[in-house]
């Protein structure tokens, strides 16, 4: 091994240069810095290390007005430039000590491009998801869209809301499937208690809903009690008329009076961890029935029954006997004052999805927006998606028709027969939207990093809204994008792509 310390005028560059060829083994430590590069050639290419001083010192002028560091980068990359067939590596120093930059390998090999194949960008700010209704008013700060409708012109009072825990032993029940009660169980499982398929009744007492309320929503809150995984779809029922706590008597569960109403619960095959609470789908349906019945007065109880539809997962949930702080609370909210439905009209979504690195002229293979439930939300409906067919799409404002006054792609995707979104949290997706991303970054003036926004208009034929988070709501919820492309597609000129690039000199 050689070394040599180089000198510039009136400039020590801080580099040993350390040439090694294959003639020579040495086992000493400069070997760590040594690269995986290998020649593709015959040629034998030194291993050289350059070591940089990065020193507080390296900041003096020496008298001129250039600082060392300065001098020693433009001589380095002097050197740099008239270099090749060797490998080279980098590495600073100061007091004391100092890391390896870039490990010894080939000086004339790309070592890495951001060129993947693969993007994924979520919304990032408030004024990039805007909700449009037909009069023209735009939102910026809801907390869920509502894709395809929005109910205008109806009226009601003031809502309120009631929320009541399980409140004794015998309120929560499990009934075997020999039809045997369990009133003291220390958790509920939905719906298997090991090998023995189960139902479970759950009452909540004194329910201060007054006679003739309108139910705006209600679900079940639990609480997990061991963490368990799996699929499952419960059946949703209540007792329309109540008829006291449960009692040991056989099929005490099963042979309640139920409301005609029903819900069908499914529940995703994630496994939240113990101590997480888990939403039921809205039961508005059921608590309604029971509240109108003209047995209802307020204060009474309200009794929810659930049974196995389909699946094989379990959950397991706290009971009041395992922890009453923590046992099912029913959640409600209702309305005492006039109520008229409204209209259900058609609204515009605008997402914006600022970054969007797919080069210019890229072939996209797939494209895709995701979406996380935030309401329970079903029925048919229809909705149709373009793109803004501009290089570079700017935030909305609240400006009157700020969405649709934008010019649509040729390109438009029809989601038609949206599923019902049953389960809050889970991630739903729309149908492939290729045509319309390839339609923007096919545009002479698109950059990759410039921002790319997609229109939502409700249809016509709607009868149901779906409800998904907003940024404002949750920002690792929000609408996302993602994008598959091919890399061998981008132009050979490179396409535009607003992103650096990491070569070798």
């Amino acid at each position: 091994m050689v070394s040599y310390k180089l000198k510039v005028p009136g400039l020590c560059l801080g580099a040993i240069i350390t040439l090694t060829t294959s003639m020579l083994a040495w086992g000493d430590d400069t070997e760590i810095f040594f690269g995986a590069a290998t020649s593709s050639s015959s040629t034998i290419r030194p291993n050289v290390l350059f070591i940089l001083d990065t020193s507080s010192s390296m900041t003096s002028l020496d008298g001129g007005s250039t600082t060392r560091l300065d001098r020693m980068k433009e001589a380095l990359r002097s050197i740099l430039n008239d270099s090749n067939n060797i490998n080279v590596g980098l590495m600073r120093f100061s007091n004391p000590g100092g890391p390896v930059l870039y490990p010894v390998s080939n000086i004339d090999e790309v070592i890495a491009t951001e060129v993947q194949g693969s993007v994924s960008t979520r919304i990032v700010d408030s004024a990039d998801d805007a909700e449009q209704l037909p009069t023209g008013e735009v939102t910026l700060d809801n907390l869920q869209l509502s894709l395809a409708t929005i109910t205008t012109g109806g009226s009601s009072g003031a809502s309120t809301n009631i929320e009541r825990r399980i409140l004794r032993s015998s309120d929560d029940a499990e009934q075997r499937q020999n039809n045997s009660m369990y009133l003291g169980s220390s958790d509920l499982e939905l719906m298997e208690d090991g090998s023995n398929s189960q139902r479970v009744g759950l009452r909540f007492d004194t329910m201060a809903i007054p006679v003739g309320a309108t139910i705006e929503s209600a679900v079940i809150v639990f609480t997990v009690d061991y963490q368990q995984s799996g699929s499952l779809d419960v059946e949703v029922t209540g007792e329309l008329v109540d008829t006291g706590t449960f009692t040991s008597s056989n099929n005490n569960v099963r042979s309640r009076s139920r409301t005609s109403a029903s819900v069908l619960w499914s529940i995703a095959s994630g496994s939240p961890a113990e101590n997480v609470e888990v939403t039921s789908a809205d039961i508005s349906t059921i608590v309604q029935e029971i509240v109108n019945d003209s047995s209802w007065a307020s204060n009474n109880a309200i009794t929810i029954i659930i049974e196995n539809d389909s699946g094989s997962g379990l959950r397991e949930f706290e009971s009041y006997d395992g922890d009453s702080s923590e046992a099912p609370l029913l959640r409600v909210t209702y309305n005492t004052g006039p109520v008229s439905a409204g209209t259900d009209t058609d609204q515009t979504i605008g997402l914006r999805f600022q970054t969007v690195l797919v080069p210019q002229g890229a072939t996209i293979t797939s494209a895709t927006l995701n979406f996380t439930v935030g309401s329970y939300s079903s029925g048919l409906t229809s909705m149709t998606l373009t793109g803004e067919d501009v290089d570079n799409s700017v935030q909305f404002t609240t400006t009157n028709f700020n969405v649709t006054s934008r010019t649509d792609t040729a390109a438009a995707v029809a989601w038609t027969n949206a599923d019902d979104w049953l389960v809050n949290d889970e991630v739903k997706s729309s149908p492939d939207v290729t045509s319309i991303v390839q339609e923007i970054v096919d545009r002479s003036g698109w950059c990759g990093g410039n921002a790319l926004t997609f229109l939502i208009e409700g249809s016509a034929t709607n009868v149901a809204s779906r409800y998904p988070y907003a940024y404002d709501s949750s920002s690792s919820n929000a609408p996302e994008l993602e994008i598959e492309y091919d890399p061998n597609t981008v132009p050979v000129s490179g396409g535009c792509l607003a992103k650096e690039y990491t070569t070798r000199v």
